[in-house]
């Protein structure tokens, strides 16, 4: 098993993509959590602690203290660019469930870990949601 500080953006995106094949998804649903995911991961090396190497790479400790990073994600900055509708921010909450469910099973993040990010976004989505609308 990969450390996490030892794969790059790609190599998340390399990785997950046949998880989500696995799951029976439809390549459409594919599609769009592939793209939402290079967003987040996308704004997490420009937000967050991220290592310079060959490639970009997410530290461990952006992974298992995500919730600063979810509500950065979802706040402000972001909205305005992704996220017109509610429909919009349950599609990219969704896509990160599934990434740290990913995450988990690949032994990248723990269990705890991953059920505490699955149980944030539940909690917290109502309120992002309601951001969007009250725009």
């Amino acid at each position: 098993m990969m450390e996490p500080n030892e794969i790059s953006i790609k190599g998340y995106i390399d990785r997950f993509e046949p998880w989500l094949v696995r799951q029976g998804l439809t390549q459409k649903t594919i599609r769009r959590h592939i793209n939402n995911i290079w967003v987040f991961l996308d704004y997490l090396s420009k937000n967050f602690d991220i290592t310079y190497e060959e490639e970009l790479v997410i530290t461990d400790e952006v992974l298992t203290n995500a919730e600063r990073a979810l509500d950065g994600f979802f706040g402000y900055d972001m909205r305005h660019k992704l996220f017109a509708t509610k429909d919009g921010v349950r599609q990219y909450a969704s896509s990160i469930r599934k990434f740290y469910k990913w995450l988990a099973v690949e032994g990248i993040v723990s269990d705890d870990i991953k059920d505490d990010i699955l149980s944030y976004v539940k909690s917290e989505l109502p309120f992002w949601s309601e951001m969007v609308e009250g725009e």
